[in-house]
């Protein structure tokens, strides 16, 4: 019964900023309301202070995994440019991307 009133509750309190917020300012997981406890912003503030902290460790990170993972990388580009190669924004965006290695080769 207790239960049904954590997850029915429309409001809770972030426990970093002590704001009360409603429920869809909290991102979703497998906590008994099905939220995390602290909100959206502060987790964004906390991710973000971790990736500026951890600069380095996630580039080697995301280097390796691309090295172990070179065919997987490949084929999620393809499915990619698959989706998107009518989308006129997609089109520019790749334009601009071949002038800029024109110019570095220069």
């Amino acid at each position: 019964m207790i239960e049904n009133e954590i997850k029915n509750s429309q409001k809770k309190t972030c426990i970093k900023c002590g704001e009360t917020k409603p429920k869809e300012e909290f991102n979703r997981n497998n906590s008994k309301d099905g939220r995390r406890s602290d909100c959206k912003v502060c987790s964004r503030k906390a991710n973000k202070l971790y990736r500026e902290a951890n600069k380095e460790k996630l580039a080697q990170y995301n280097r390796e995994y691309r090295v172990n993972n070179l065919e997987a990388a490949a084929e999620r580009q393809r499915r990619y440019y698959q989706m998107h190669k009518d989308d006129p924004v997609f089109k520019e965006k790749q334009r601009l991307k071949r002038l800029k290695l024109k110019r570095n080769k220069s």
